[in-house]
């Protein structure tokens, strides 16, 4: 009996080694890959730098998508309403996979979140801001697809980012979350409605009930 036991705290000392050692492994990958990644990515036109978003914009972004973007390391576990994928891991899951799935024990979830942590030690959150304003996936409109603020601005307003209005800017970012259900185009009611919550949030009128609720059902009238 003592032989066995010995023997399954080795097995299980081995497992957790490897576990540990495969962590690293990925968190180094996302570090080494990401000039590679940046440079593909920089293949597809990024009309927007940072600085064409007003900082009332900026904040409005952040604070629905990624409250504490500019100091988490990649993945954020806090109880904040922006979901369980920050903007760093939205972008791995668009730089580094291919077809990105949850998989068997959410395991494809836990290598995107190595992978951010990765990448965030190496791309400066300036450009990570760019990258996403440039690539976030904003929809389907006659089969075809919608990435960044500037396409979506000409697809769903037929204008310049600059141009829109804050209310057209609001439904895009409530776009985000989830583009089948929040198209402004195919789901003009529901995306005037979560935008409508999103802006009783910032007034301070409501407040989410955590990480999971992101569709803020605290601040539904």
């Amino acid at each position: 009996m003592k032989g066995f036991v010995q023997k399954t705290l080795v097995a299980v000392g081995l497992v957790m080694i490897c576990v540990l050692a495969a962590g690293v492994l990925t968190i180094t990958y996302g570090y080494i890959a990401a000039p590679y990644v940046l440079r593909q990515a920089s293949l597809r036109p990024m009309p927007l730098q940072v600085a064409n978003l007003t900082p009332d914009q900026q904040q409005l972004l952040l604070k629905v998508q990624d409250p504490n973007f500019y100091s988490h390391s990649g993945a954020d576990f806090s109880a904040s309403a922006s979901g369980w994928t920050t903007i760093t891991e939205g972008l791995v899951k668009q730089l580094y996979f291919k077809q990105f799935r949850p998989g068997f024990l959410h395991l494809g979830k836990l290598r995107q979140i190595l992978l951010a942590i990765g990448f965030n030690r190496r791309v400066p959150k300036e450009e990570q801001l760019r990258l996403f304003i440039n690539r976030v996936y904003l929809g389907n409109v006659d089969s075809r697809l919608v990435y960044g603020f500037e396409d979506a601005a000409h697809t769903y307003y037929g204008k310049q980012f600059a141009d829109l209005s804050r209310q057209e800017y609001v439904s895009l970012v409530a776009t985000i979350v989830a583009p089948a259900a929040f198209n402004p185009a195919t789901h003009r009611q529901q995306n005037q409605e979560r935008a409508a919550r999103i802006e009783r949030l910032l007034e301070g009128e409501c407040a989410s009930s955590g990480k999971e609720d992101v569709f803020y059902r605290g601040c539904a009238k």
